[in-house]
């Protein structure tokens, strides 16, 4: 295998993440965010403050099972109004970090 095929290998073996939001009685799912989707995000908050940064990240990667988009574009108004920030920014920090890479287990190998 080429290291490209490696890499496509490695990312279509990732499990989506379970991420239960008990304030909300919401269990979402995590899928391997891309690079794309990652890049849009900070696109769409170059010149934002964090919590417009947490709500962006939110709409583009919090899914349900099947990894459908929970949320849509015409919902960032109300999460802006409505969802309570230290649970927004939560749940952006989960969807975020769901495959960060343990420095521990790099150290291993």
């Amino acid at each position: 295998m080429t290291v490209l095929e490696n890499i496509k290998s490695h990312f279509k073996e990732l499990e989506p993440v379970a991420i239960d939001v008990k304030e909300w009685k919401t269990t979402f799912y995590a899928f391997p965010p891309t690079l794309s989707q990652r890049s849009q995000i900070l696109k769409r908050t170059k010149d934002s403050d964090d919590i417009h940064r947490c709500v962006e990240t939110v709409l583009a990667l919090a899914c349900d099972e099947q990894g459908e988009p929970v949320f849509t574009r015409k919902d960032k108004p109300e999460l802006m109004r409505i969802a309570n920030p230290t649970v927004l920014i939560a749940l952006a920090s989960d969807l975020m970090t769901a495959f960060a890479v343990d420095e521990d287990e790099i150290e291993k190998n």
